[in-house]
């Protein structure tokens, strides 16, 4: 991992992804999650402030970036959460089995390299009543934002870790087998306009 992605990223993911608004989005959703819950793409542990620590029973904190874990597990901290932290990426997690009640995606699935390596190791961890909480931004609905959104990728995904703005997850989770308990497409004020539209939801397994 090169040093601006292992020093300098983290900084500016928990700078901007910190802001209000976008605090006001999490605090939507995060506080949904319990039972033993699987924090993928934890980075610098901006979620922690909104987890109910009363529905919690184990909080696991993915992330492949050391420094970011270690900004976690301070939050964790200060929160008074027992984080155990794994220094991993999506794809491929040493997580027993259908362990976890509870898979917290926000603002994560953007930067994974293989998407539907991801969705199948999120399948193989959470349990068959387990949900899926999750909070992205999404590829715009509208031609000119759209268009927009392809023409940035590359600066925008060098600069902020290899973030995709034009991704799905309704469409793919839902491809994945899984149906939507809860989801809500919108274009958040306040946000960067790459990044404006964003897709709220709970997914479970399909019976």
């Amino acid at each position: 991992m090169s040093f601006y992605r292992s020093n300098i990223l983290p900084w500016l993911v928990e700078k901007g992804c910190g802001v209000d608004v976008l605090s006001a989005k999490r605090q939507e959703i995060v506080p949904l999650a319990s039972g033993t819950v699987l924090d993928l793409g934890i980075g610098t542990g901006l979620n922690c402030q909104f987890l109910d620590k009363t529905k919690i029973d184990r909080l696991i904190g993915v992330d492949p970036c050391a420094n970011s874990l270690v900004m976690a597990a301070k939050a964790a901290a200060r929160h008074q959460l027992p984080l155990e932290a794994i220094r991993c990426g999506g794809e491929a997690m040493p997580i027993a089995d259908a362990s976890v009640d509870t898979v917290l995606l926000t603002y994560t699935l953007c930067t994974v390299p293989d998407l539907d390596a991801v969705l199948r190791e999120i399948d193989r961890v959470l349990r068959p009543a387990g949900r899926i909480l999750f909070l992205e931004h999404v590829c715009a609905p509208t031609a000119r934002l759209n268009r927009w959104q392809g023409r940035l990728q590359g600066v925008w995904g060098r600069l902020f870790g290899g973030c995709q703005l034009r991704r799905d997850p309704q469409k793919a989770f839902v491809a994945a087998g899984y149906s939507m308990d809860h989801f809500l497409q919108e274009k958040v004020p306040g946000t960067l306009p790459p990044m404006a539209w964003q897709q709220t939801g709970i997914a479970s397994k399909s019976a």
